[in-house]
């Protein structure tokens, strides 16, 4: 996981702009998605 933060940070510092925005935006998006799942998840899990 290190490692693909560490190539992502360096990607996103030379994309254009509002490529690294939109990137940004997206990955954002799926870490919440994933949140969302695991406390689902948990929430079955644990009745």
């Amino acid at each position: 996981m290190d490692m693909l933060v560490e190539r992502l940070d360096v990607e996103l510092r030379e994309w254009h702009p509002n490529i690294a925005a939109e990137v940004r935006e997206r990955i954002s998006e799926i870490i919440d998605l994933a949140d969302e799942g695991l406390v689902r998840y948990n929430a079955i899990a644990y009745r």
